[in-house]
């Protein structure tokens, strides 16, 4: 039984550690995004979710 409970959990600890990264990379992302570009993200984001102004 305490191979399932260590399987379990470093598999916990693993999926948890993707999902940070992948919320990291896409932080990244749409930082360097931003900065290519600020003007036409913020274009963009306004379009997106119908923002007037």
């Amino acid at each position: 039984m305490s191979f399932v409970k260590t399987f379990a959990s470093k598999f916990y600890r693993g999926a948890l550690f993707i999902g940070f990264l992948a919320f990291m990379l896409l932080s990244v992302m749409l930082l360097f995004t931003f900065l290519a570009d600020p003007e036409g993200m913020i274009d963009h984001v306004k379009h997106t979710f119908g923002i007037r102004g």
